[in-house]
């Protein structure tokens, strides 16, 4: 992860909005919305003085959004995510189980819940596209103000663990040397 410290540690001397673009670009893979130059315009503006009608703050990008490495020989293994709790449309208390080896695929007719599995794993494990957000269930209001959370059930260096994973919060350390392919 060398490359990804030293465009940090780059990015540290940079202006604040110019921070905050850099972690756009690297969460949003290069894509940036319309709303997202708008916020940067808005952010430019507000640090050279000028007055802005919106609260907004810039977010730089952190070693909180960068995968961390990993000791060398502590394999990290994803073995499932369960107990979701306000994810998109799927049932609170579902699960998913991945095989040790080998590739995990996961199918099914629209609606059915993989794309807002996709979304938590890759916004648990660092991922880069991170463009598409968790929402709530929308078909429940009582779910409107709360946060998507879960369980992953993983292995380091060969020993169970559990991690907590909740939208707001920073995702595990242990999670991000997990990559994650989402073909959408």
């Amino acid at each position: 992860m060398t490359l990804l410290n030293d465009i940090l540690k780059w990015t540290e001397s940079l202006p604040q909005w110019q921070r905050d673009a850099c972690r756009r670009l690297f969460q949003m893979e290069g894509r940036l919305e319309e709303l997202d130059y708008d916020e940067l315009y808005l952010l430019l503006r507000k640090e050279k003085g000028l007055k802005i009608d919106v609260p907004l703050e810039p977010e730089p990008l952190t070693n909180d959004h960068l995968p961390v490495e990993q000791a060398p020989g502590e394999t990290v293994t994803l073995n499932g995510l369960r107990d979701l709790k306000n994810v998109n449309r799927i049932p609170n208390g579902n699960a998913i189980v991945f095989s040790e080896t080998g590739v995990t695929v996961i199918y099914g007719g629209n609606g059915s819940g993989k794309s807002g599995y996709a979304r938590v794993i890759k916004r648990a494990c660092r991922a880069r596209d991170q463009a598409e957000p968790i929402h709530p269930n929308a078909d429940d209001p009582a779910a409107a103000n709360k946060e998507p959370a879960g369980k992953f059930d993983i292995k380091v260096g060969g020993v169970p663990r559990e991690i907590e994973w909740s939208r707001d919060a920073t995702p595990p350390d242990s999670l991000s040397s997990i990559s994650v392919f989402d073909s959408k």
